[in-house]
């Protein structure tokens, strides 16, 4: 999709910036406060309590009705060593597990989507941070190198060399595609951010930039292996690419450490379910998570 007058522009951004709020404010709250108050949810739970936004957005958004939004897809919490970054995969019943947690969210905000994912880390393995910063720093060129008259091919070449000269391990652990495009239909087949993919881009596309290194191994960790997974929604525009979602991607912002005193010594319990912790998350003032 080429986005080519000021409405339609305005449009993206508006729609980057409601996903970004619900991302922040909520997705990602949530799970900070489930992990600061040492609960066991389930995934389904929290991804359930965060789709009830959707129902009046008012209550994060208020420059929107409820008529004006769609959830693209239901909003994704995975954990535990099982990450499934295939499209349509939904939060299962698992409880949430302290370790890598993957959380993502994708949304129409009057007939423009956008999608946000980021992947969090709790006591991280020192090599967990050479990894992401990796991943970080490719997903950054990838927004630059799409620039006008540059073919999709091109720029997926670039990245590919990129990732390949700086650990040729992670190289081969990386997804097939590394987006889409994206604009008033959530994934447009036409614009897969692909090797095989040859359409030049253009001023006005907007891009869902989403990748990441799949199936990581790890000795003498919690889990076997992890998964990093990032997608931002892009739009090439005259002078650069702009990020129209926004959520830090710094590693100090996405990694959390449990003091060993307060850690949670057992997660074997029963996962919350969805009604009761739709009761303890829905009661809090909206205004309080801005």
């Amino acid at each position: 999709m080429e986005l080519k007058t000021l409405e339609e522009i305005e449009g993206m951004h508006r729609a980057g910036a409601f996903v970004s709020k619900v991302f922040r404010n909520r997705l990602v709250a949530d799970m900070e406060t489930i992990i600061d108050e040492d609960r066991t949810v389930s995934h389904e739970a929290i991804a359930a309590a965060v789709e009830e936004v959707f129902d009046d957005p008012r209550k994060l958004w208020d420059q929107s009705e409820p008529g004006d939004v769609r959830v693209v897809y239901p909003p994704i919490v995975q954990s535990g060593g099982k990450y499934d970054l295939k499209p349509g995969v939904q939060s299962n019943s698992d409880a949430l597990k302290y370790d890598v947690i993957i959380c993502s969210l994708g949304a129409e905000l009057k007939g423009y989507s956008a999608a946000i994912a980021r992947t969090f880390f709790i006591d991280p393995a020192e090599s967990m941070k050479e990894s992401y910063e990796l991943l970080r720093e490719a997903h950054d060129l990838c927004a630059k190198e799409l620039r006008p008259g540059k073919t999709i091919a091109t720029v997926v070449e670039t990245i590919y060399a990129f990732i390949q000269s700086r650990d040729t391990r992670l190289f081969g652990k990386l997804t097939k595609n590394l987006g889409f495009g994206i604009g008033s239909e959530f994934s447009e087949s036409r614009y897969p951010l692909s090797v095989e993919n040859t359409t030049v881009v253009a001023e006005g596309m907007a891009f869902n930039l989403a990748f990441g290194f799949q199936d990581i191994p790890i000795e003498q960790w919690k889990i076997d292996n992890y998964t990093i997974y990032m997608a931002d929604t892009v739009m090439v525009m005259e002078n650069e690419t702009t990020y129209v979602t926004n959520a830090s991607k710094l590693w100090d912002k996405v990694n959390y450490t449990i003091e060993d005193d307060v850690r949670i010594s057992d997660q074997s319990s029963p996962a919350m379910t969805i009604e009761r912790f739709w009761a303890i998350s829905s009661y809090r003032n909206p205004q309080d998570l801005e």
